[in-house]
């Protein structure tokens, strides 16, 4: 067991930065070192519970920029719900879709009712919505 201890903590101990280092260096076992940065990175549980309200609001609150490509969007939208999934708490994927169709901005309008009116949201795959918005954008002067 010490061996597999050993392991552990230099695993920890070559994977983080100086900075995480000053906090677990004292550590003589890999779980205590792991449970440190659990609560320096992520926080209890109370932290987390805050943290998830913070990106769900930011969530439901983004929205396309007239002047925003759909790529960049998605990214910055991707980011949230990154970190919502790191947190525990995965955005399923069609609130992701539905989300995305609520937030484009008028120039999208007749691709965003063409597709509602013809594909079931709750199982239209996120990746075919990606694919569809691109190429319309790509209709765009």
């Amino acid at each position: 067991m010490s061996a597999y201890n050993q392991k552990g903590l230099n695993s920890i101990f070559t994977g983080v930065s100086a900075e995480k280092f000053e906090f677990i260096c004292h550590c003589k076992t890999s779980k205590e070192a792991w449970d440190i940065l659990e609560i320096t990175h992520e926080g209890n549980a109370t932290v987390r519970e805050s943290k998830l309200q913070q990106l769900m609001t930011k969530f439901e609150n983004m929205k396309m920029l007239e002047t925003e490509k759909f790529a960049e969007f998605y990214a910055r939208l991707s980011v949230v719900v990154n970190a919502c999934s790191n947190l525990g708490d995965a955005i399923p994927e069609h609130r992701i879709v539905k989300k995305i169709l609520r937030s484009l901005p008028m120039m999208y309008h007749a691709k965003k009712t063409a597709i509602e009116e013809c594909k079931n949201l709750n199982t239209y795959k996120l990746t075919e919505l990606i694919g569809s918005l691109t190429t319309y954008e790509m209709e765009f002067p």
